[in-house]
């Protein structure tokens, strides 16, 4: 992704992911859901990613280096009913967007964009509450991420919950 001076405080994070999980709440997003993203690594980035977490959906992160087919054949694979996607990136999934018919809300993260919601917008609106916490397990899925290997299509790798308090407690060994 591209490198970025953008500096936040854990309050606010805590407070914008918080934000991120109320709002897909209010579009009806539910334990088990999943939800798309297409971004750099941003600060919006990891707000969605901890938001997600938060309400016990599951996050697909996209290649941002994706062509327009290869995001289709991923997101037709998952199936997200909410997509985000850097303002950058729109065009393509524009391309594709008639094959997207199991996305109910599609986000534009960055500049406004007609017929997608902005994501600024989004959380603006939505209250930094904590949300409910939902019922799930450190074995429940977390997140969805597609491997590309050399044998074809990308794969789906489904990571736990618990996979990432695991990579946190070696970081702090």
């Amino acid at each position: 992704g591209r490198r970025t001076d953008e500096r936040i405080s854990f309050e606010a994070f805590n407070e914008r992911s918080n934000r991120v999980a109320q709002a897909l709440l209010e579009m009806g997003v539910k334990e088990g859901d999943r939800v798309a993203i297409i971004d750099h690594n941003t600060i919006p980035r990891v707000e969605v990613e901890f938001g997600v977490f938060k309400i016990g959906a599951i996050l697909v992160p996209l290649s941002w280096r994706f062509v327009p087919e290869e995001s289709l054949y991923v997101l037709r694979d998952s199936e997200p009913v909410v997509l985000m996607v850097r303002d950058e990136f729109v065009q393509g999934i524009e391309s594709v967007r008639n094959d997207l018919g199991f996305v109910r809300d599609f986000i534009s993260i960055g500049e406004k964009r007609e017929d997608w919601i902005s994501y600024e917008r989004l959380i603006g609106s939505a209250s930094g509450d904590t949300p409910p916490n939902p019922k799930i397990t450190e074995d429940d899925l977390a997140m969805l991420i597609y491997t590309a290997g050399s044998t074809g299509r990308p794969k789906g790798v489904m990571l736990t919950h618990r996979n990432f308090l695991a990579v946190c407690a070696e970081g702090h060994a």
